[in-house]
């Protein structure tokens, strides 16, 4: 016979006068429950490396086409190629998020390659990759790099993912017209990165749900429900990965700020895999 995963809880009885009479614990089989979860997470993370493969050869053969023969390609060929990229792009950061989340709630804590890693090129490279669909929003983007940023130690593909998590979130809850804002900057013992937007803000009374699984926010300028609930939740765990923190500052009606606060290590040993 297999292991049994029981739930409890308990409670305490008293008297109306407030008496204490005894303790009611209540004890209820979830094997089955358990069981189901983990069969979802592992189909989940099946289907998204299934699907990773055939996205990963689609971008590699726009980014040929692209290079290659440009010059052969009219404007509008060439604008339908770019879309093709960026939608991919999208696709395969959504699988890489199912991917992560699969494996915080398989009840594991995500590895990490740190490396000494600069931010500055990153950033830059996600942000020029974003633009296009900014601007056919009608957004304002903008990016603000301090000078002399010191490289950090960070995994820079999951720290990608984590910037590219909360620039669409910003891209998604920003209406036409609007601007999204990325900073770049140190602050003591920490490299400190911002996305900025003038969308629709958070409730007050919402904003410590935020970053749990499964949580989605209505966006007030079209009243749909949008993404799987999962990006920020994932992001989070990416960021404390790393040691870091991540913050959120929001009113309604007037945008919102998220605050990644990675440590500066000087005497990082560059080394491989890790768990934080």
């Amino acid at each position: 016979m297999g292991k049994k995963v029981i739930s409890a809880h308990s409670a305490a009885v008293r008297t109306d006068e407030g008496e204490y009479l005894g303790t009611v614990i209540v004890l209820r089989d979830v094997t089955a429950e358990v069981e189901a979860e983990r069969l979802k997470n592992a189909f989940i993370a099946h289907v998204s490396h299934e699907l990773r493969t055939p996205l990963t050869a689609i971008k590699g053969y726009v980014a040929l086409l692209l290079r290659f023969a440009r010059n052969a390609l009219t404007e509008e060929q060439r604008g339908f190629l770019e879309t093709i990229n960026r939608h991919t792009d999208n696709l395969i950061g959504m699988i890489n998020t199912l991917l992560d989340f699969s494996e915080i709630e398989a009840g594991e804590r995500l590895w990490i390659q740190r490396r000494l890693s600069n931010l500055v090129p990153l950033l830059e490279e996600i942000v020029e990759e974003w633009r296009p669909a900014m601007e056919e929003k009608g957004l304002r983007f903008e990016v603000e790099i301090a000078n002399d940023l010191p490289s950090i130690p960070a995994d820079a593909r999951r720290l990608r993912w984590a910037i590219i998590n909360l620039i669409r979130n910003a891209w998604q809850y920003t209406p036409s017209g609007g601007s999204v804002v990325v900073r770049l900057f140190r602050q003591e013992n920490e490299l400190v990165l911002e996305v900025a937007d003038t969308g629709v803000g958070i409730p007050a009374e919402l904003q410590d749900r935020l970053f749990r699984r499964f949580f989605r926010i209505m966006n007030q300028a079209d009243d749909e429900v949008r993404g799987l609930g999962v990006g920020l939740y994932v992001t989070r765990a990416i960021v404390e990965a790393h040691g870091g923190q991540i913050q959120v500052e929001s009113q309604e009606g007037v945008g919102s700020t998220f605050r990644v606060c990675l440590p500066i290590s000087d005497g990082f040993n560059d080394g491989g895999d890790e768990r934080p």
